[in-house]
């Protein structure tokens, strides 16, 4: 399979014999190309983004390595701080004990910080008060109905989504509301995956080192 290289062009298919570096360490390379120039602009890059997911971003048959960094991952990035997602993230919380709802934080006495990151970037609280998110009562409402809730994983490790039509009212939610609250399930589920990703790869490290 052909890859995007950081020069723009397509490097030569693994074990084709067309270009040396078109293995593992080739598409290390272009990770680490694509990192270090959307950081600058983007530094939420690094604590959204995996090496596995911008590898096959970069993967794509006869996708160039400019078009992959600037259509699908910096413009997915602007989008996230236009759409204010980090915002919307951290005016809720996900109760997972009531069966993965979502309670406003408005209601706790929680601070109003997202925590999957640890960068002013994504740290609402670092943010100026424009940039902090208040729901509105349909939005508040819908999130506590569990209309739409993450599941947990099937065997096979894939995150489940769990929707329950009948429980949202589009009609008095709206469309606006509606997608925020399926952002919302998507994003938490998203982070679940990574953190289980994340602990299966510390546990294959200690065995290996123990091996």
């Amino acid at each position: 399979m052909a890859k995007a290289t950081p020069s723009g062009g397509m490097g030569g298919v693994s074990g084709g014999g067309e270009d040396s570096s078109s293995g593992d360490g080739g598409a290390d390379a272009a990770v680490g190309s694509l990192r270090s120039s959307i950081r600058p602009t983007y530094p939420e890059i690094d604590a959204l983004y995996s090496d596995a997911y911008l590898a096959a971003v970069l993967s794509v048959p006869d996708r160039a390595y400019e078009y992959a960094r600037d259509e699908k991952i910096a413009k997915a990035l602007e989008w996230r701080r236009q759409y204010g997602v980090e915002a919307l993230l951290a005016a809720f919380r996900c109760d997972e004990d009531a069966g993965g709802i979502f309670r406003a934080k408005a209601d706790d006495d929680t601070p109003q910080t997202e925590q999957t990151s640890g960068n002013a970037a994504t740290d609402v609280s670092k943010q100026p008060p424009s940039a902090l998110f208040v729901p509105s009562a349909y939005l508040v409402d819908v999130c506590l109905s569990g209309a739409f809730t993450f599941a947990g994983f099937d065997r096979a490790g894939r995150g489940i989504l769990f929707s329950k039509t009948a429980l949202l009212d589009w009609w008095s939610t709206g469309a606006e509301d509606g997608i925020r609250y399926h952002v919302l399930v998507l994003e938490h589920a998203l982070k679940k995956l990574a953190e289980r990703n994340n602990s299966s790869s510390k546990k294959e490290s200690t065995s290996q080192s123990t091996s």
